[in-house]
């Protein structure tokens, strides 16, 4: 319910806003399902091969990885998703925060109660933008 005294045409106004506000996070949605549920043309099983053909030639990303990456229970679902998580926060950076000079790129592995945990973070030092 709005306020007394909004007028009809503000009240349009603000459905309105709120649809295209819906319809740009569906939007978002899709695409993001799209990406998850695109087959690669060659089946990830390494995770560091996942994060290097993530990464690919930006030199700008500084990639720290634990020596025993590969020693955690992996999948190829985990590694594809790993490197599509990698490829989305990346492009986000570049998008973003198009003045930063470096990227980094961590991987590292913890241990909880009863698993090892796989922690990946993506970090710049630009400035975001809109």
């Amino acid at each position: 319910m709005f306020p007394d005294g909004v007028s009809p045409e503000d009240q349009a106004t603000y459905y309105d806003e709120i649809e295209q506000a819906g319809a740009k996070a569906v939007k978002a949605m899709r695409h993001l399902v799209g990406m998850l549920r695109k087959d690669t043309t060659d089946p990830l099983t390494s995770l560091r091969e996942a994060v290097l053909k993530a990464v690919g030639e930006d030199r700008r990303v500084c990639l720290d990885l634990p020596e025993n990456l590969d020693r955690v229970a992996r999948t190829p679902q985990l590694a594809t998703t790993v490197h599509r998580v990698i490829l989305e926060s990346l492009n986000n950076a570049r998008h973003h925060a198009s003045q930063a000079t470096y990227i980094s790129v961590a991987l590292r592995i913890e241990q909880d109660a009863v698993r090892h945990v796989l922690v990946l973070e993506v970090v710049n030092d630009g400035v975001t933008g809109p």
